[in-house]
């Protein structure tokens, strides 16, 4: 009698591309972020949040992430104007970049980097040297460039906005591409890649490329049936091409054979201490990320371990309390403390069924367990943003002359209706909040202002 073959789980290996991370964090969210001091935080914020539920959902038992090399790789080498048409790092993420690196190190997440080479290429490498039928290889990343390198053990793990990550298999390729993974170097090649400014073949896009891929298999099959190519435009363009098509293929192809690969232990991963410790906390204290904080306190606490004492401002801040510093972008008008987990709201300047409309929506999100909710009141000439819980009163100048349009909207019970979508707080997941408001380009041009928690 034969003893049946126990099936067991795979493990899996997460690897962040990092940049693809910061850029994606940046560009989520439509206004920046800052701490108090003025200090850009809207890439950080949104990698933590992201870092936080892949860490929580996913549960990954091996984590590691890749970033670019500062110095010129071996493409620019090949191809001095291998990404040349790329403009400048955005001032504001440029600045966040230290603290962006700081979270990675928090989260006791590797990061590996190797000059003259791009984080695609370490990711290869990794994907190549550790994924088998014991473990699954899921690279965090948009770049169609890694569809190259899936198999039956290697995805892709897309991230997307406000959904379920998208995973990437061996079928998803074809289905993006039109192409298998192994054909997707030569479908690259011809198409180019106006974003790495990638040459590849004048004329013939991603469709294109594909058909003939199909047809002939591969690059090289395609020129040496070039005569039999019966589409004349795609027979002219890939004849005056054949160069940057095979410097493309060079371009576009993922190094796997990088050296010095860490070995598999190093990157196992220990999600409970990675959101439970007091570098964490003090990163999030440090970036004024007030809810974040106080779920990593939390996990400190029901794993047993004591915070390290914080300094008076930073706890000040943390609680809310007195000394504590407002959020950047506008001025804390004195005295007026904060509000707590009561909700209150003067009804100065707004006509009763918007003020009454904004207290209940918020009042219902309190008593749900919501950990921020902003509250928008008029005073004088501006607008006057509470937030319930930690944060302190803010008020912002209104462009005068804008009253009467405050009135009108204030007798828009679809304006009404519409705060109750103002009860979700950045910080717990979302990019941004807009309070008051149901259509974002409209935020912040006099009707309301538009703030980020």
């Amino acid at each position: 009698m034969t003893t049946p073959t126990r099936m067991t789980t795979p493990k899996r290996l997460f690897v962040i591309d990092c940049m693809a991370l910061a850029f994606r964090s940046f560009y989520a969210i439509m206004r920046p972020m800052t701490t108090s001091g003025g200090t850009p935080t809207s890439a950080v914020l949104g990698s933590a949040n992201f870092l936080s539920k892949l860490i929580t959902e996913q549960k990954p038992d091996y984590l590691v992430a890749a970033t670019d090399s500062r110095e010129p790789t071996f493409r620019h080498a090949l191809y001095d104007k291998y990404k040349a048409n790329r403009t400048a790092m955005p001032p504001d993420l440029a600045a966040q970049l230290p603290h962006f690196f700081q979270l990675f190190d928090a989260l006791g997440i590797k990061v590996l980097r190797e000059s003259g080479l791009e984080a695609d290429d370490l990711i290869g490498s990794i994907a190549l040297e550790h994924a088998g039928p014991g473990l699954e290889v899921k690279i965090v990343s948009g770049d169609k460039d890694f569809m190259q390198l899936v198999n039956e053990h290697v995805s892709i793990w897309r991230p997307k906005k406000g959904d379920e990550a998208e995973i990437i298999d061996v079928k998803g390729v074809f289905e993006k591409f039109g192409v298998t993974p192994a054909q997707v170097i030569d479908t690259l090649a011809i198409m180019g890649d106006t974003s790495d400014n990638v040459p590849g073949v004048h004329g013939i896009g991603e469709k294109g490329a594909a058909k003939l891929i199909n047809e002939y298999g591969s690059l090289e099959a395609i020129y040496a049936n070039l005569d039999k190519v019966a589409n004349k435009k795609h027979h002219d363009a890939l004849a005056a091409s054949r160069d940057n098509a095979f410097l493309s293929q060079k371009l576009v192809t993922i190094k796997r054979d990088c050296s010095g690969m860490h070995p598999l232990a190093d990157y196992a991963f220990d999600g409970a201490l990675a959101l439970a410790n007091d570098k964490l906390l003090k990163l999030y204290r440090d970036l004024e990320f007030r809810v974040l904080a106080t779920k990593v306190e939390a996990a400190m606490a029901k794993a047993g371990k004591t915070p390290a004492a914080a300094g008076a401002a930073g706890a000040a801040a943390h609680r809310g309390g007195a000394g504590a510093p407002p959020r950047a972008g506008g001025a804390a008008k004195t005295g007026q403390g904060t509000f707590g987990r009561e909700v209150r709201a003067e009804h100065t300047g707004l006509q009763g069924v918007l003020a009454l409309a904004v207290v209940a929506a918020a009042q219902a999100h309190v008593e749900d367990g919501a950990e921020h909710v902003a509250v928008f009141r008029t005073e004088g000439s501006g607008v006057e943003l509470a937030v319930v819980d930690h944060v302190a009163v803010q008020h912002v100048d209104r462009p005068a002359g804008r009253r009467d349009r405050d009135r009108d909207v204030g007798r828009d019970g679809r304006r009404a209706a519409g705060m109750d979508a103002a009860a979700k707080s950045a910080e717990s997941g979302g990019a941004h909040e807009t309070a008051g408001c149901r259509n974002p380009r409209r935020c912040g041009s006099g009707r309301f202002s538009r703030r980020r928690l």
